[in-house]
């Protein structure tokens, strides 16, 4: 593959934009380097971070991708490591004092957060930046508008870049997975609509699905409390009403432009009343709102045979062993057909999130800037350019047991065109030679179809499994209408949040008693709608447009 000329000029001028200032140093601009080279000595600049920490990297300083990328920019970083569940407790602590402040945050602050702070001044706006030296980013933004337009703040500006994604199998989280070896053996095909699921259902409970001989220790249909976008909802909902994997956090759609609550819908009723149904014939597990993961793969891997029928979940492998020849069995229905007809699955479009934000402490912003910038490299342009070298930042060094190499002559991808690089390592090793992609990523959809996918026996390919199941299965089915990211003034934030919070935690409740049969669905609705409209969510709704409409229409 030939390199692209403009390519090459481009990250060039880059190099020289970043070597421009430096917080609170005085010296001589250096001349440009090569695309290749490090930073001119003497042209090192130190910049505080405040970084939530990942699980799965074990060192952020002595890491081969810091130090790739120190020596790439000629920007040293003093990392403020912050344990994840210390996060909002140590956000608050930095920001309420000028000396305390880092000079750059790498996550941890919410939206409503970084609207306050961007207002308050606490934050440097980013357009001046974006709309002059940027690279990398205004790329992400030409490209994608709406990141742009999800990004700006109710006073005009734009406070952080986001990570940009287009990995397939994450913008259809609320799969399905159903056992395709229970379904041969009760013969029966794979269901299309909710009757059919409730028929293949009773089937699994009474036919001895797993073929052990024993007639009573099938689970039919099982869901997880702590599962990725494991919960019950997360799928079959969608056959009576609209319903996102977030629906506790963000439990607000917006159709045609209209926000609306579909949980106080007759579609949610109905949906009610299938749960009800299931639960009570025990068709599902019971313990489906409570049961972990764990718990769950410990069934599916029982000595007596797998007791698992199917179950909802992002990935088959937080249920099934990987090396268990039963996860082969598992395999993704496409969205249920619901009585009125509905068949959709709700496209989870990555938002615009905050993820890189700079402090009116930082004395040298632009410079900042550019650091954050540089992240954003083109992934896929420069590899179909034969630019392997942000891959030092990606993933490591090249052809290290726990970093990345390049593909061999007749690899190939998902798709089964040419691949471009292989994973040395296993996703959710421990290491210390790379982020785990926890930087300004820019990941365009053909990425992981570059990836190296050879069919290995006895070896799960879970992310071509996961991708093609998403491709076959949910995108001829996608439906967009996941309220976007919506920016409003800090007391119209902290009410918003507030009716959000609590109508979240009183429709999850709600839910439970309905399915349970605590509260029967007929004499209690009325109940509960009239408590969500105590709780405020005509209020929710109402500043919910607003916001939509002033950073949308």
């Amino acid at each position: 593959m030939k390199r692209n000329k403009a390519i090459a000029l481009v990250s060039v001028l880059l190099i020289a934009v970043m070597i421009i200032g430096a917080c609170g140093t005085t010296r001589t601009p250096a001349p440009a380097q090569a695309p290749s080279g490090g930073a001119a000595a003497g042209d090192k600049v130190e910049f505080s971070v405040f970084y939530p920490s990942h699980y799965n990297v074990l060192d952020m300083e002595d890491n081969y991708a810091t130090n790739w990328l120190e020596e790439k920019t000629g920007v040293h970083i003093n990392w403020m490591i912050i344990p994840s569940e210390d996060v909002a407790t140590r956000l608050t602590l930095v920001m309420a004092s000028a000396n305390d402040m880092p000079d750059i945050f790498m996550g941890g602050m919410s939206r409503a957060q970084v609207d306050l702070y961007g207002a308050q001044g606490l934050l440097i706006p980013f357009d001046e930046y974006i709309n002059g030296p940027s690279v990398n980013y205004k790329d992400i933004i030409t490209k994608n508008p709406k990141v742009l337009q999800q990004s700006r703040s109710y006073d005009g500006n734009i406070y952080f870049m986001a990570r940009y994604y287009e990995s397939v199998h994450v913008r259809h989280t609320g799969k399905m997975w159903m056992n395709k070896t229970w379904l041969e053996n009760v013969g029966m095909p794979i269901p299309d609509t909710t009757d059919d699921f409730y028929d293949v259902l009773k089937a699994f409970k009474e036919q001895d699905a797993n073929g052990n001989g024993d007639l009573n220790d099938e689970i039919p249909y099982i869901g997880t409390s702590d599962g990725w976008c494991g919960h019950i909802l997360t799928y079959l909902m969608n056959a009576f009403t609209y319903c996102t994997v977030y629906y506790t956090s963000n439990p607000l759609i917006v159709d045609n432009g209209t926000v609306s609550l579909p949980a106080n819908s007759d579609g949610w009723k109905e949906g009610l009343k299938f749960y009800n149904k299931l639960y009570d014939e025990k068709l599902l597990d019971n313990e489906s709102l409570t049961i972990t993961a764990d718990q769950v793969r410990a069934l599916s891997s029982d000595p007596n045979g797998n007791r698992i029928g199917c179950f909802t979940g992002g990935i088959a492998t937080q249920n099934v062993d990987t090396y268990a020849d039963d996860i082969y069995d598992y395999i993704t229905i496409p969205p249920l057909t619901g009585p009125t007809g509905l068949k959709q699955a709700p496209l989870e479009d990555f938002p615009a999130s905050p993820f890189f934000m700079i402090t009116s402490k930082c004395k040298d912003p632009e410079r900042a800037f550019m650091w954050g910038d540089a992240q954003a490299v083109d992934i896929v342009t420069a590899l179909e350019n034969d630019d392997y070298e942000w891959m030092n930042l990606w993933y490591g060094p090249e052809d290290d047991p726990l970093g990345w190499s390049k593909a061999q002559p007749g690899q190939t991808g998902f798709t089964g065109k040419p691949a471009y690089f292989k994973w040395n390592f296993n996703w959710g090793d421990n290491l210390k030679t790379h982020w785990y992609e926890t930087f300004i990523i820019n990941m365009r959809r053909p990425w992981k179809e570059m990836m190296v996918s050879e069919i290995e026996e006895g070896v799960y390919d879970q992310e071509r499994v996961l991708y093609e199941e998403t491709v076959k299965n949910y995108e001829p089915f996608s439906v967009d209408k996941t309220l976007p990211t919506i920016s409003m003034e800090a007391d119209d934030s902290a009410e918003y949040a507030t009716i959000r919070s609590t109508a979240g935690t009183y429709i999850t409740e709600s839910f439970a008693k309905f399915l349970t049969g605590e509260w029967n669905v007929d004499s209690m609705w009325d109940q509960y709608v009239q408590e969500l409209e105590r709780i405020g969510v005509q209020r929710m709704i109402e500043l919910a447009q607003a916001a939509y409409d002033r950073q949308y229409k």
